[in-house]
């Protein structure tokens, strides 16, 4: 397997293809949704995999006062044949600049603008969400559907899978609860107690890592936006979330020196429909040692199974 990081680059519609994003969003969300068993037989299903956390390094110093935390880089990519991609409200009059047109279509000519999370809240993308109301105004958020594609171009909206909330840290949307991150203390090998977890954490979908050359359809991104219209991952593209981000991390508070097993789940409420009906992860064991951190070389894993370990 090839992975090859790209840049993800905002890029706005142009005049025919705008237009065709905009009827092509709204056909999907206006229909009824359908149930998984009613997909046609030639639905292109995704399939949500995890690549095991890398980067490893620990931040602060829980000796001076201050949480020492654990920071790793999360991959989230899709192994299956169709996108994952949901959709949240059309802007009013708004097509979106964020793909969904058509994933395996052409996009648009690059205009400058880097969106890759490689980026910090500095570099956070417009709030596409203002002067707008949200759907439900107590928690600042916006209704998420699954729709799924086929192989004659249809579109087939499964129905609500969540919400995207507004990231105020970030400065735009993200689909909640899309992934979790365990720490695992070992015995013999073998996982004993959770000792660490950052829960539900939500993504921005969007396709800036190529990690299967062979599935992937196109060779730049697709979904390259965070905004409330259409959010997605490519086949063969992945999500990379870089160990500088917020919340790409564990705090390590009262945590002692040791062996672990850090785990990286990837939609752990089961969410969104895809080939493997299991819950994808992946992790990698580490040594915690004073204020310092190891990878165990030869230690990563990936799987989708309940465990989730």
């Amino acid at each position: 397997m090839t992975v090859r990081r790209r840049r993800a680059f905002r890029r706005p519609f142009r005049g025919a293809l705008a237009a065709v994003a905009a009827c092509a969003l709204a056909a999907a969300t206006a229909q009824e949704p359908v149930a998984v068993a009613d997909l046609p037989p030639n639905a292109l299903i995704p399939d949500l995999r995890v690549l095991p956390p890398s980067d490893l390094h620990l931040v602060g110093d829980d000796a001076a006062g201050g949480a020492l935390r654990l920071k790793f880089a999360t991959v989230i990519w899709n192994a299956g044949e169709g996108p994952i991609e949901v959709h949240g409200p059309a802007p009013e009059g708004d097509a979106g600049d964020g793909g969904g047109g058509a994933p395996q279509g052409a996009a648009a000519g690059a205009a400058e603008g880097d969106a890759e999370h490689g980026h910090g809240p500095d570099d956070a993308l417009p709030d596409r969400t203002a002067g707008r109301t949200a759907d439900r105004p107590e928690t600042d958020s916006f209704v998420a559907r699954q729709v799924v594609h086929d192989a004659d171009g249809g579109r087939h909206d499964l129905g609500e899978v969540g919400v995207l909330n507004y990231e105020h840290r970030h400065g735009h949307l993200h689909l909640a609860s899309f992934a979790r991150y365990e720490l695992w203390s070992l015995e013999a090998d073998e996982p004993v107690a959770l000792v660490a977890e950052n829960d539900k954490i939500g993504f921005c979908l969007m396709d800036n890592l190529m990690v299967d050359e062979e599935l992937a359809a196109r060779d730049d991104p697709w979904y390259f936006a965070c905004d409330q219209s259409v959010q997605g991952i490519s086949p063969g593209w992945g999500d990379l979330y870089v160990a500088e981000l917020l919340e790409q991390d564990l705090v390590l508070t009262g945590v002692p020196d040791g062996r672990y097993r850090l785990v990286n789940v990837a939609d752990p409420d089961d969410a969104l429909f895809g080939a493997d009906p299991a819950v994808a992860w992946a992790s990698v064991d580490l040594v915690l040692e004073g204020t310092t951190v190891r990878a165990v070389e030869g230690s990563e894993r990936v799987g989708s199974d309940a465990a989730r370990r």
